[in-house]
């Protein structure tokens, strides 16, 4: 057994870094999480690696994630769901407030080995890459260590197949029908923050502020490398795109004309997924996933669209590479705008317009 000591501090010995190597490490062949909150600006650290994971051969991947109090993960459980649909990812929860889901373990598996690491770093920015955290890297014999091995197993066989004091429905499936759930709860508790929102000073007057500078949120993601026939998009350049009634995923999922996909979003013809950054009015950036569906059709889920009756106008204006600001346009502004909206695929099917 060998054991080392991550002592992080603000920009200094991420864990991120350790997590990388260990995902690209050919010998890994399976990568579980065992935490208590996750995001996505502590994912977006380390998403390019644990793609490339996924789509390997070899791997396996498995997330069991607490939910915070105010459902702000919703959107990178979606991407999760969404971008490797062949992993396992669950959420744990016991509904309880006297109870916190509260452990943060990653488990590399390899064949002759078993590499953990424990301590305070949830899946977020702060987590593993700018808090004062502190995590210690344990490597494990699967023969001379069989027995620290087997107690690490039973941590995870306690969450991932709940037993008494807990239940089997306290571990759930991230799917469709969890996700209209998590939505729902988060827009009752936006409207609820809207009214209650505070922001105080005063520990700023007990404790001297750390001078950390400000992260920004922006995502890190890249898109891969275009086709040399896709034209790209100036920054600053207009989408105006038309949802109707045939939206799937209880009214989520929009389906995306081929034109714009290449003209618009720079996805390539034989790209199956691609992760774009969304701004909705009042949010920060969050991810969202261009899928390719098994009939040829992309499509992408806006949750934010639900309780909007249709037809209603998309309005995406572009910021960068992979990045949107999205607002709505509805009753007078959507009567006005779709005039100019001539594009469409067949006759009766959504408009378009890109300028």
């Amino acid at each position: 057994m060998k054991t080392q000591v991550i002592n992080q501090t603000p920009f200094n010995n991420p864990l991120k870094d350790e997590l990388k190597l260990e995902l690209i490490d050919k010998s890994t062949t399976c990568f579980r999480a065992l935490v208590a909150y996750l995001s996505w600006r502590g994912l977006d650290t380390i998403y390019e690696e644990l793609e490339s994971f996924y789509e390997s051969k070899y791997s396996q991947l498995k997330m069991i994630i607490g939910l915070g109090s105010t459902t702000s993960e919703i959107d990178v459980l979606r991407y999760l769901n969404e971008r490797m649909p062949k992993g396992s990812f669950k959420v744990f929860n016991a509904s309880n407030d006297n109870y916190t889901f509260h452990p943060k373990i990653y488990f590399f598996d390899k064949k002759d080995s078993l590499t953990v690491f424990i301590g305070s770093s949830n899946l977020s920015l702060g987590g593993i890459s700018i808090n004062s955290e502190c995590s210690i890297k344990i490597e494990l014999d699967r023969k001379k260590d069989n027995s620290l091995l087997k107690e690490f197993e039973d941590v995870w066989e306690t969450y991932s197949n709940p037993q008494n004091p807990f239940k089997k429905n306290n571990l759930r499936s991230i799917d469709k029908a969890l996700l209209k759930g998590l939505e729902k709860l988060r827009i009752r508790i936006e409207k609820i923050e809207k009214t209650q929102r505070r922001k105080s000073n005063e520990l700023k007057k007990l404790f001297p502020e750390l001078n950390i500078p400000a992260i920004s949120t922006v995502s890190h993601i890249k898109g891969k490398a275009q086709s040399k026939r896709i034209i790209k998009p100036k920054v600053g350049s207009i989408l105006f795109l038309e949802v109707l009634t045939e939206t799937g995923a209880n009214g989520t999922q929009v389906q995306i004309p081929s034109s714009v996909l290449e003209n618009y979003f720079d996805v390539k013809p034989d790209q199956i997924h691609k992760t774009i950054q969304l701004k909705f009015p009042y949010n920060e950036f969050r991810p969202s996933v261009i899928c390719r569906f098994g009939n040829y059709t992309y499509r992408f889920t806006i949750s934010e669209i639900t309780s909007f009756d249709r037809p209603l106008l998309l309005k995406f204006v572009k910021l960068g590479t992979n990045k949107y600001i999205v607002s709505f346009l509805r009753g007078s502004l959507y009567k006005k705008q779709i005039k100019n909206c001539t594009n469409q695929t067949r006759a009766d099917a959504k408009h378009w317009l890109i300028k």
